[in-house]
């Protein structure tokens, strides 16, 4: 996945939310009951990925939880959505949209990522599978920001 512009950073929740989150004030203060430290966001040829630093790694996984229900229930829910997992990746969820796109999300220590595609394809998940696969790989267990 080729980026297609700079990446981004929105360091307080109201930055993250300003896009028109549905009660952002609610979601501004629920993210920063959790740490919230940063995220990066980057625009490729394929969609958007993104990782978001929080206070703990329980944080991460509470965030994790939240971004599922919204997506499975939420304003961004669309029938007939398939969910899967990703083998060798902990916590790793995704769903596809029918004939659009796929999206993963999965955390790593105090970081939760989201790696997403729009590209209709026979298997739209492979590249978002492969992405989650190639980040884990690269951070799993190292230092950085997302250590615990």
């Amino acid at each position: 996945m080729q980026r297609t512009s700079p990446a981004t950073a929105d360091q307080t929740p109201a930055q993250w939310t300003a896009d028109g989150t549905p009660d952002a004030a609610a979601e501004n203060a629920r993210l920063a009951k959790e740490g919230f430290r940063e995220v990066i966001s980057v625009q490729t040829s394929q969609g958007v990925s993104w990782a978001m630093q929080l206070g703990s790694a329980s944080a991460a996984a509470r965030e994790e939880a939240a971004e599922l229900k919204e997506f499975s229930s939420g304003a961004q829910a669309a029938p007939n959505t398939t969910r899967f997992t990703i083998p060798g990746v902990p916590s790793a969820e995704g769903w596809v949209f029918p004939n659009a796109d796929a999206n993963v999300l999965f955390t790593e220590g105090r970081c939760l990522m989201l790696v997403g595609d729009d590209l209709t394809t026979s298997d739209n998940k492979l590249p978002v599978v492969a992405a989650a696969h190639a980040i884990w790989t690269r951070t799993q267990g190292k230092p950085g920001p997302c250590a615990t």
